[in-house]
């Protein structure tokens, strides 16, 4: 899978006091390709808290522990995943695939969490507030409309 495709900036993350979740410091941009001039550009605004990859702690020695090169990619996939992205789950799920293959995530790797995430993530899908999803919805779009310079 060829990709054109950055995060602008990195994940710049403070541990919540429940020691379970991580509060984003900064927006985290990611930014695709998806045309000869368009521009596909997600902004998870400061203040996000995320879990990161939700993944048991008995597997974490296995090498699959919540954070790694796949940081941002989870980051952008937890916030895709409470918004809803355009109402696809499997949408928000191949992002978090492409994230981590950005940011050098090794093939076997990838491609587990990316299984994971497309048989276990309904569960988180199902839970959500839609007063959240629309709140956060919003804060999302103002953000890209200031790193857009539109706002």
């Amino acid at each position: 899978m060829k990709i054109n495709a950055q995060f602008v900036t990195r994940a710049t993350l403070e541990q919540c006091d429940n020691g379970r979740e991580f509060r984003l410091d900064e927006e985290l941009i990611y930014v695709r390709k998806i045309g000869k001039w368009a521009d596909e550009i997600f902004v998870v605004p400061e203040g996000f808290v995320t879990d990161l990859a939700s993944t048991p702690r008995f597997i974490w020695s296995l090498g699959f522990a919540p954070f790694g090169k796949h940081t941002e990619a989870a980051v952008l996939h937890d916030f895709l995943y409470m918004t809803e992205y355009k109402d696809s789950r499997a949408k928000c799920d191949w992002l978090f695939l492409e994230g981590m293959k950005v940011r050098g995530t090794r093939f076997l790797k990838r491609w587990t969490m990316y299984l994971a995430v497309r048989v276990f993530g309904w569960i988180v899908w199902r839970r959500h507030d839609k007063k959240q999803v629309h709140n956060l919805r919003k804060i999302g779009r103002a953000a890209k409309l200031i790193y857009e310079g539109k706002l």
